[in-house]
């Protein structure tokens, strides 16, 4: 069973990769030289940064609940006191 939150996560690792695919070349400005200029890979990077969050979110939350779903999940330690 997925949760919300994966789902999630999955729909902002889409969108993210569209946005990359679609965005960025059309993200340019008309008075620069260069081919790829500095605007670009600012934008790049945030999209990349975002989708590498939220991947890590993704494993993160799988891997707790299947931990809870296998019943590998350690009991706490008791603390003691000296």
């Amino acid at each position: 069973m997925r949760t919300r939150i994966s789902i999630f996560c999955d729909y902002i690792l889409e969108a993210g990769w569209l946005l990359a695919i679609i965005v960025t070349p059309l993200f340019f400005n008309v008075y620069s030289s260069r081919v790829f200029e500095p605007d670009k890979l600012t934008l790049l990077r945030s999209i990349a940064l975002l989708m590498a969050v939220s991947w890590l979110v993704r494993l993160i939350e799988e891997r707790a609940l299947g931990d809870v779903r296998r019943g590998n999940r350690q009991p706490p330690s008791p603390q003691t006191a000296f």
